[in-house]
């Protein structure tokens, strides 16, 4: 039972068994064997979704540029009739690039195809129709396209859904984040998204450790970077004027703590401060004399004081 179970394990290919599996297959097989395959990669459709596609569920976009392209998976051919997609509901996926041109290809394709034939129309049209107005057989895709492709590129032997295994290991090793993959890939839950693929991710999260270790070099470095002060240096900046803070500041005296090149640098640095409460007694009496001196207007001073002469 275990060796059973052990063999329907789903297995991801490599980066570089994907490039040589697409090679082969668009190189030694048909055309829209090759745009199976790809779908499969680059979008993880399961089998039964690729093959209930219709031309009508492709948004192109108006060019390559737009992002507004994706499949809408609303049907899957299964056990020989369609049917809604597997959890009962349709959803989006995006379309890659170059996924998006490969499709356009075969579509201008059938599209002549079909005007030959008078038709205006193929947006209802199977993308991979077999015989009797139904898809292609799967056994058709496995024994006489998929297994063989497989063989010709010298790659191990995987299952057709494999392709849509690989499909979301690349995408969580891309640094898609989990609810995306979810939704790209059709799940119930995030929940068998993460049981599915929790083991890649914890194996990107340790770049978020090793960057630790770099910050931790930076400020050593940049501590050993500092120099150092020779003790003639030091002896030299202690000669040298410091600025005085507001709040340290005192008028001159010989309580004043500061030496005399710092008291001028404060008084250039610093707002005038205030005057002292007997300076402003002083100045308060200076005023009242010479508002008393001043007299009624038009009168000199001291004007109606006797002895005065006018």
């Amino acid at each position: 039972m275990e060796s059973q179970k052990r063999e329907h394990e789903a297995q991801a290919m490599e980066p570089g068994e994907v490039e040589r599996f697409l090679a082969d297959a668009k190189q030694n097989g048909p055309f829209e064997y090759y745009v199976l395959f790809l779908i499969a990669l680059r979008a993880g459709l399961r089998q039964g979704e690729i093959l209930g596609l219709r031309w009508g569920d492709f948004q192109f976009g108006e060019s390559a540029s737009d992002s507004n392209r994706y499949i809408l998976v609303q049907r899957r051919f299964y056990r020989g009739q369609f049917s809604t997609p597997k959890g009962n509901r349709s959803r989006r996926v995006d379309m890659s690039r170059e996924l998006r041109q490969e499709l356009l290809s075969l579509r201008d394709t059938r599209m002549l195809e079909a005007f030959q034939l008078a038709k205006i129309s193929i947006a209802d049209d199977l993308v991979f129709p077999g015989e009797d107005a139904n898809p292609i057989s799967p056994r058709t895709i496995g024994e006489r396209y998929f297994l063989p492709t497989l063989e010709r590129a010298g790659l191990r032997r995987v299952r057709f859904h494999d392709l849509r295994h690989t499909f979301g290991s690349l995408l969580i090793e891309a640094g898609a984040p989990l609810p995306y993959v979810r939704d790209q890939m059709g799940h119930s839950s995030i929940q068998i998204t993460a049981d599915k693929y929790v083991h890649l991710i914890s194996g990107r999260n340790v770049g978020f450790i090793d960057r630790l270790d770099t910050l931790a070099t930076a400020q050593q470095n940049a501590t050993q970077a500092q120099p150092k002060v020779d003790d003639e240096e030091g002896s030299a900046d202690q000669n040298q004027p410091q600025v005085v803070e507001g709040k340290e500041w005192c008028e001159r005296g010989e309580s004043n703590p500061h030496g005399l090149p710092r008291q001028i640098l404060s008084l250039v640095r610093l707002p005038v401060p205030p005057l002292s409460h007997k300076s402003s007694i002083r100045r308060d009496a200076a005023c009242r004399v010479s508002h008393s001196n001043t007299g009624r207007r038009g009168k000199p001073p001291f004007a109606d004081q006797p002895g005065h002469r006018h």
